[in-house]
C-alpha cells in the first residue's frame, strides 16, 4: 500500500509553531482546521476553493514518514489525512519539537 507522500507531487515540511495561527482549546483549532473529514488520498482540488494544486505537508516531531495534512497551495485551508483524536495527538507530541535553520545543509534564503 503506498503512503499519501507517494502521491503529492509536492510535500512541504514545518514545525508545529510554524502551522500555529490562533489560539484555540485544542491544537486543531489553533492551526485552524476547520474541515473535519478525513481525505485518506490527497483531493483532486481544494473543497473551499476548488484550486487544483493540493500539497503534502509533514510535521516534524509528528509522523514524519507520513503527510499529516494536505495543504491547499492557494488558500492554504489544512485538510486531515488521518482521523482527529490521532493527529490530535500527533500534534500534542510535536508541539515541543523544534529545528535550528543554521544545522541544514543550505545557503541562506533557502529554508522558508
Amino acid at each position: 500500500m503506498k503512503n499519501n507522500l507517494d502521491t503529492a507531487k509536492i510535500t512541504e515540511f514545518t514545525v508545529y509553531s510554524d502551522l500555529v495561527i490562533r489560539k484555540g482549546k485544542t491544537r486543531l483549532e489553533e492551526v485552524g482546521l476547520t474541515d473535519q473529514k478525513v481525505y485518506k488520498t490527497i483531493p483532486r482540488c481544494c473543497p473551499k476553493c476548488n484550486h487544483d494544486t493540493i500539497i503534502g505537508m509533514t510535521v516534524l516531531g509528528a509522523d514524519e514518514s507520513d503527510n499529516l495534512f494536505w495543504m491547499c497551495d492557494s488558500c492554504e485551508e489544512l485538510f486531515l489525512t488521518r482521523d482527529k483524536k490521532k493527529t490530535e495527538s500527533l500534534l500534542e507530541e510535536c508541539s515541543e519539537s523544534w529545528t535550528n535553520p543554521n544545522d541544514w545543509d543550505t545557503c541562506e534564503g533557502e529554508l522558508n
